[in-house]
């Protein structure tokens, strides 16, 4: 009897070791996912300033991607041919102060260009942007701002005499 309590408090253990050892590692591993790449109207893959591609539109020259620097860039995304539903920013691994600062300048620079939509995905390699860790879309960040109370207009209409 002592044996198979002893065999069951083992599996016990062995089953809770396994739970936690297939845990994400970090917080943010387990997050919303994107599933809207056909919806986009660019895909930028960024590895570093000098480094960016666009994905989509396609703009292959020879059947290669140019590696593009950031204003190459936003001068390729202002033409007036490109929508500007949704644009995404497709980002590699890094600390999250620089990922932070990093999402908020693609915010700042695709919103001056007219984008109504931004998203950021955590890159894992692979080509598919549908699955990817979402990072900071712009449309749930504006509705978590609470708006300004000092912005709203207040209508005063007078009585009926």
């Amino acid at each position: 009897m002592k044996m198979i309590s002893l065999l069951r408090c083992a599996g016990l253990a062995t089953l809770a070791w396994f739970v936690v050892s297939c845990a994400p590692l970090t917080p943010q591993a387990a997050g919303p996912r994107f599933h809207e790449a056909g919806s986009a109207n660019v895909v930028l893959l960024y590895s570093s300033e000098q480094s960016i591609f666009i994905t989509k539109p396609d703009t292959r020259e020879n059947g290669f991607l140019p590696i593009l620097s950031r204003g190459d860039v936003l001068h390729s995304v202002a033409r007036p041919e490109i929508g500007r539903d949704l644009a995404v920013v497709v980002m590699g691994f890094m600390s999250p102060e620089n990922q932070a600062a990093l999402i908020q300048s693609w915010q700042a620079d695709l919103s001056a260009q007219g984008f109504r939509r931004i998203v950021c995905l955590a890159g894992n390699g692979e080509s598919q942007i549908d699955g990817l860790l979402v990072l900071r879309d712009s449309a749930i960040a504006m509705r978590d701002v609470a708006p300004d109370p000092s912005a709203l207009t207040v209508a005063a209409i007078a009585p009926a005499p």
